[in-house]
């Protein structure tokens, strides 16, 4: 099977062309020889029917020599006309008789055809005493059909012929001379009581039963128009082929437009690498079935840059926030062994050194829980747990921080309770509670709120703090985003919390967003499932 959607394309193309040329050259070569024989074959037709006429006149012994009976005498001058032919018409239809008008003597052989199609030739006008010799010399083919045109009297191969056999097989005539084997090779058979034409060799023919059993055949070569025909079928191919020739180049042209937008596709497709995200596929310049097709390859494109974009951004804020205490922990252990210490020194250099790795196991657990979020790994310990008491806990566990700030926390709780791990969503509360505090004013305050909702636990915590920037509000959720880097890295933080609340929430089925306004405050709101 083809697998090239261009070959696929052409192979169509040249079969539809094929059946196509084919055929309409088929019907036309038919029809050109149907009526270039058409003609002929009238003229034979006639023929046969004219000399079944003629016999008509002869006696009965002498078309069929078992009769012993004489038949009826041949007929004087004074004897009526013989009775017509079951087949011919007294003249033509819806007209009147023929006469000398029409060119027609009394039914006469010399009488020209009229142009009604179902006028055969009558019967000769009655012998007068003829003899035998007489009837023979006059049983030949109508000066119509016998004597060759204008543009064939130089050329003997379009002459008609003739040949009357008696009912025993006996030839009673023929035209002279006669083609070469034109009548030994025919058998009786093939005779009927209606002319038929046939084509014996390069020859057409008509035969016929005549009366008493008689056996009449008219031909005529059609070799001449044989040639003409069969050129005429090579000119037909001729053509054909060049149509189809034409048709396939031009298939194949346009397949390979259609295909052209798939290879720059391609091409663009592997242009794009780690190190060359920015390529773009035109979608001008594509036809609308693949448009849909290259604006989905550009959001994915778009995707892949922002997420390389986001891992790059991440090893970097992680290499850094890792150098920090890394770089405390060297230098407070170089300062200490540069020279004797006392106990005082030594212990503030652990101390010191203590936080630093603090700082450093929690970056790194931060890390671990993004990490297994990611993978789909992040494992919970599901139970029933009473969100009211768990957000009482942390705000309890958070009062002297906010008493340092002069912030005050106002508690709305409704009693709620989910199935989801406790310890996991302590983390998420703790979170939310410690950045209302920590990025609000001073005597400010902070609003947490618990319902219940629509078979969902909502919680929001509200401050009257600075807000977030317009500008930064997309990226508030991403790893080691801070809106003022500066300060929070003086103040502890190391921007994965709300990443980490975020996968959090999201693995027990929920989902988390906020609104905030600049200079006024933020409010986050945590979606949880009840069941």
């Amino acid at each position: 099977m083809i697998k090239s959607i261009r070959g696929r394309l052409q192979a169509w193309y040249a079969l539809v062309l094929l059946t196509v040329v084919g055929t309409f050259a088929g019907v036309l070569f038919v029809q050109v020889r149907q009526a270039r024989f058409q003609d002929i074959d009238r003229q034979l037709q006639a023929g046969v029917m004219y000399l079944d006429v003629n016999l008509r006149r002869f006696p009965v012994s002498e078309l069929d020599p078992s009769r012993t009976d004489p038949g009826p005498p041949l007929r004087d001058k004074n004897d009526g006309p013989p009775p017509r032919d079951k087949h011919f018409d007294k003249g033509p239809k819806n007209g009147p008789p023929l006469d000398k008008r029409d060119g027609f003597d009394k039914g006469g052989p010399d009488r020209k055809r009229p142009d009604d199609k179902d006028w055969h030739p009558g019967p000769p006008p009655p012998p007068k005493g003829k003899s035998r010799e007489q009837l023979l010399a006059e049983l030949v083919l109508p000066k119509e059909i016998a004597a060759p045109d204008d543009d064939e009297i130089a050329s003997a191969d379009a002459r008609h012929y003739f040949a009357v056999w008696r009912a025993d097989g006996t030839l009673l005539k023929a035209s002279h001379p006669p083609p070469e084997g034109s009548f030994s090779e025919r058998g009786l058979a093939a005779f009927s009581d209606r002319p038929r034409l046939a084509d014996h060799g390069d020859q057409r023919e008509a035969v016929m039963i005549g009366p008493e059993g008689s056996r009449i055949l008219v031909g005529r070569p059609i070799a001449r128009e044989l040639a003409e025909v069969n050129a005429y079928a090579w000119q037909v191919a001729g053509a054909g082929v060049i149509v189809l020739g034409i048709g396939l180049l031009g298939g194949w042209l346009i397949s390979g437009r259609i295909v052209r937008p798939i290879a720059m596709i391609s091409a663009t497709a592997s242009a794009i690498s780690a190190n060359n995200l920015s390529g773009r596929i035109d979608t001008e310049n594509v036809d609308s079935e693949l448009a849909k097709l290259a604006a989905v390859l550009n959001d994915m494109f778009e995707r892949l840059q922002s997420e390389f974009e986001r891992q790059a951004r991440f090893t970097a804020d992680a290499s850094h926030e890792l150098r920090t205490p890394l770089a405390v922990i060297h230098s407070h252990a170089q300062l200490a062994l540069s020279r004797a210490r006392t106990a005082e020194e030594y212990r503030a250099t652990i101390e010191n050194c203590l936080l630093a790795s603090t700082r450093m196991v929690s970056l790194v657990d931060g890390l671990m829980t993004l990490a297994r979020a990611d993978a789909d790994k992040l494992q919970l310990s599901r139970k029933p747990v009473e969100l009211g008491q768990l957000i009482a806990d942390n705000i309890a566990m958070l009062e002297p921080v906010a008493e340092t700030k002069k912030v005050t926390i106002t508690a709305d709780l409704a009693p709620v309770t989910i199935q989801g791990d406790g310890q996991r969503l302590a983390q998420v509360i703790t979170n939310l509670l410690t950045n209302a505090i920590r990025y609000n004013r001073t005597t400010g305050q902070v609003f947490v709120k618990l319902r219940a909702e629509d078979k969902d636990a909502v919680i929001e915590v509200s401050d009257t703090g600075c807000g977030i920037p317009d500008e930064n509000q997309e990226q508030i959720f991403e790893r080691f985003f801070r809106v003022d880097k500066a300060r929070n890295r003086q103040s502890g933080g190391h921007g994965l919390g709300l990443a980490i609340c975020k996968s959090i929430i999201a693995a027990h089925g929920g989902t988390v967003g906020f609104k905030s306004r600049w200079n006024e405050g933020t409010t986050f709101w945590v979606r949880l499932p009840c069941n």
